[in-house]
């Protein structure tokens, strides 16, 4: 049986087709697509919100073994600091939109009024573009188009931007900062979110990359993966 691959084209065709009348939504989307386009696994996967976490993929500094053959038990709070060394001082974070690009209150008076926790990154996905932006660029872009008079507390939800409202911005470039989806070829639209997504992952190894320990958690797809404990099966075409 061969694995299903799964391209932002096929993606959206298959789960934001508007003839349903429900979509996945963020959880979907990161599980099934994006996780696919990291080196390594994320520490926190958190579209829900989980407290005390900023951002909904993040790559924290940690040491001990993370893809391993021993069984370990992390029992509390104490050990998953002392032995893998998750905290949120050495992180990356990313913030992932789903359709509308909005923020919680939480959101908009921490990152927005208070300037503080912000992602390094928001990835989006709406009707017609895939966005992968630098959080300062787009809280440039989303600041000046949206509150030009400037930030203050909210009790609701804040303003929406819309993604014409980022592709008209001087700031973004096309096929790095968004892809437009209505194109004819998905494999070259496939390769040119892959080679943003090498720049990406370089700056999550970069960031969070282990200092010390001979079982560091992989940063980089060559330092520890799991072609070391099993043998990958044949791909369907070379099978007799």
């Amino acid at each position: 049986m061969c694995k299903e691959e799964l391209s932002i084209s096929c993606y959206r065709g298959r789960f934001l087709n508007p003839i349903f009348s429900t979509v996945p939504g963020e959880h979907h989307f990161c599980s099934i697509y994006l996780l696919n386009k990291f080196h390594r696994f994320p520490d926190y996967i958190n579209p829900d919100g989980t407290k005390n976490v900023s951002g909904d993929i993040i790559f924290c500094k940690r040491s001990g073994p993370t893809i391993s053959t021993q069984k370990i038990k992390i029992l509390n709070k104490k050990l998953a600091r002392n032995i893998y060394g998750l905290n949120q001082n050495a992180r990356f974070s990313i913030e992932v939109k789903y359709l509308q690009i909005k923020f919680t209150k939480d959101q908009y008076n921490t990152w927005f009024v208070k300037g503080i926790e912000k992602p390094d990154f928001i990835i989006a996905l709406t009707n017609n573009y895939f966005f992968i932006i630098e959080w300062n660029i787009f809280s440039k872009i989303y600041s000046e188009k949206k509150y030009p008079t400037g930030h203050k507390a909210i009790n609701a939800y804040s303003k929406t931007i819309s993604e014409n409202d980022l592709i008209s911005s001087p700031l973004l470039k096309t096929d790095k900062h968004y892809f437009y989806l209505n194109v004819y070829s998905e494999r070259k639209l496939e390769n040119k979110i892959n080679t943003r997504f090498v720049y990406l992952n370089n700056l999550i190894d970069e960031r969070v990359k282990p200092s010390s320990g001979s079982n560091m958690g992989p940063a980089r797809i060559d330092i520890r993966t799991t072609e070391h404990l099993f043998t990958p099966p044949l791909p369907c075409s070379q099978k007799k």
